[in-house]
């Protein structure tokens, strides 16, 4: 062999080792990529089937949530309709029932007139609210004192048809829900404030600003005797005032929460001071023992207080 040829050799030697140490990086290099890119469209498709879950899943319960909501105003305005049915027969006093024109009748027998706001809100079921949150019902029964307002006559235009808690049209109840709503926001209640408010309203007086009880002189939707209402600018003049009894019932009512928060007692007692009167929480044991409304504030009042938050707040 010449050695031209043995140095064609050895050169092309050379390259065919270059070529296959090439060959192998760039094989390595492809498998290292390959790799990268099947870890990067794992990671790609874990991250997607993520998204993909947190989505469908905030979804399922945003349905859950609706389904839901769909399944309590059912509820709330099946139970208005029974209930509306029950009114209608419970609170019929007397005359000839006009059924297509739907009116109300007062205590003198007279078909009233009713606006048509009121008219709506009396059909309206979808107010939102359930047969006790309407407030109570008088019985009826017991002596009337000297100083009460009970047997005093109705005016001829009121839809009341008695001195009886409750004893109202569907439509004025609503009328004194709002108000009091309003009021109480205007007057810088929060909403468990608020509540607490509409709580004691109908509890009290079943939200008829005609209530008078029969053992006192305490009338209105707040219920306050002569002397308590004069502290918040009732007088004989404007008892009977419907703005004037809310503005004082909210007024009462703050002031019962700061008392109470003051003391270091529980909301139980806004009502309890309600009913018992402000002075009495400066009285010995009062807060453990002697408080006579803390017994009715949690039997009765304190129950309805999430209810009407739940209410307002959906509003």
């Amino acid at each position: 062999m010449s050695r031209d040829n043995e140095t064609e050799d050895y050169i092309n030697a050379i390259r065919k080792t270059k070529l296959d140490q090439t060959a192998t990086n760039t094989k390595t290099s492809l498998v290292q990529a390959r790799d990268r890119g099947t870890q990067t469209a794992k990671d790609m498709e874990r991250i997607m089937s993520e998204v993909k879950y947190t989505d469908d899943y905030t979804k399922a319960q945003e349905e859950k949530e609706r389904a839901k909501d769909l399944t309590e105003s059912v509820k709330i305005n099946n139970a208005n309709w029974v209930s509306g049915i029950r009114n209608e027969s419970d609170n019929f006093v007397g005359g000839d029932y006009d059924v297509a024109s739907r009116g109300e009748y007062n205590a003198f027998g007279t078909m009233l007139e009713v606006d048509s706001d009121e008219a709506e809100a009396s059909t309206n079921s979808a107010y939102g609210l359930t047969n006790d949150m309407y407030g109570a019902k008088g019985s009826g029964k017991g002596e009337v004192s000297t100083q009460s307002y009970f047997n005093l006559t109705l005016p001829k235009n009121s839809v009341s048809t008695s001195r009886q808690a409750g004893a109202t049209t569907k439509a004025m109840k609503q009328k004194v829900i709002d108000l009091i709503i309003n009021t109480g926001y205007q007057a810088g209640m929060t909403d468990i404030e608020v509540a607490t408010t509409l709580a004691i309203a109908a509890h009290e007086s079943g939200f008829n600003p005609e209530a008078s009880a029969r053992e006192s002189s305490a009338s209105g939707v707040g219920q306050f005797v002569n002397k308590t209402g004069a502290d918040y600018g009732l007088t004989d003049s404007n008892r009977w005032d419907l703005n004037m009894q809310v503005q004082a019932l909210v007024d009462h009512t703050k002031d019962n929460f700061i008392i109470v928060e003051n003391k270091g007692l529980s909301q139980d007692y806004v009502y309890a001071l309600h009913h018992d009167g402000q002075t009495v929480v400066s009285k010995q044991g009062y807060s453990k023992t002697s408080a006579p409304g803390l017994k009715t504030s949690r039997k009765k009042v304190t129950p309805l207080i999430s209810k009407y938050l739940t209410f307002i707040r959906s509003r």
